[in-house]
């Protein structure tokens, strides 16, 4: 990205030239009998001066996308390790009390307590998506499945605790 944005004063420079010499070979053409190859000419010179302009249109575009991007994608990746760091802990919680030196009563004093910390990184998770989302709609084209796919985990309302009635999964 940085070399194509230090490239746009010379394609700048390109046009002006690619343009002078449409107007130039426009007023030699002006002189000659028309013939077909000056149209075909002609409009090679169009061309590559719509082809210029298109390349500083896509980097300035590319450009603009990038100043959205690079924020948002620092919170994911701060909300990514905020979730993998709270599911770590509640598996490896999980997986030591699934082992038979362990009382039945590990599970809810080890693993429960982390239930609602891993349900809350979530639903940050959860509620980053919905606010990226307004940003990131107008430059990102990718699959909305994602949504639902989010929808389905998503509680009605943010902060979802563990139901009373839980019970751990059985031996």
């Amino acid at each position: 990205m940085g070399e194509r944005l230090r490239q746009i004063p010379e394609i700048e420079r390109r046009i002006a030239r690619l343009r002078q010499q449409l107007d130039q070979e426009l007023q030699d053409y002006e002189k000659l009998p028309w013939r077909p190859e000056h149209r075909i000419r002609l409009q090679a010179l169009e061309n590559e001066i719509w082809t210029n302009q298109s390349a500083i249109r896509s980097t300035q575009f590319d450009e603009r996308n990038l100043t959205v991007m690079k924020p948002a994608l620092s919170s994911t990746r701060l909300q990514q390790s905020a979730v993998l760091q709270q599911l770590d802990a509640f598996t490896a919680a999980r997986h030591d009390c699934e082992s038979p030196q362990h009382s039945p009563q590990c599970y809810a004093e080890e693993v429960v307590p982390l239930h609602p910390l891993l349900q809350s990184a979530l639903d940050d998770t959860h509620a980053l998506l919905k606010t990226l989302w307004s940003q990131l709609s107008n430059i990102a084209f990718y699959s909305m499945t994602w949504i639902d796919d989010c929808a389905a985990t998503a509680p009605s309302g943010f902060g979802r605790q563990p139901s009373p009635d839980f019970q751990p999964p059985a031996r």
